[in-house]
């Protein structure tokens, strides 16, 4: 059976409380100083955690912008598709056709 790592128990809690949004990376850091002013973490252990904290959500960010990016594309290809032919939106009749409609003709 392995040892019990406090240590390792807060950082990865912590790490965990900001990927999913339960604690900003500020609170995150407030709590670190707590459990280090009562000696559970050292200078290094805050330096890790802070660091863990940034990477975290610079990631979130970028995922964001990846998103946000994703959506305007596709709200512009949306738009550019509405103007491609607004006559078959409509059903305007083209050469006394409508246009998408197949017709049933036997000969």
């Amino acid at each position: 059976m392995s040892d019990f790592n406090v240590k390792d128990f807060i950082a990865e809690n912590l790490a965990r409380g900001i990927e999913d949004g339960t604690f900003t990376q500020a609170q995150a850091n407030m709590l670190a100083v707590n459990y280090y002013s009562r000696g559970a973490l050292n200078d290094a252990d805050l330096q890790q955690i802070d660091e863990a904290g940034k990477a975290i959500v610079a990631e979130r960010a970028q995922r964001i912008a990846m998103q946000a990016q994703a959506d305007e594309q596709s709200r512009i290809r949306d738009a550019d598709m509405a103007n491609v032919n607004p006559d078959l939106e409509q059903g305007i009749e083209l050469n006394g056709h409508r246009p998408g409609v197949l017709e049933n003709k036997i000969d």
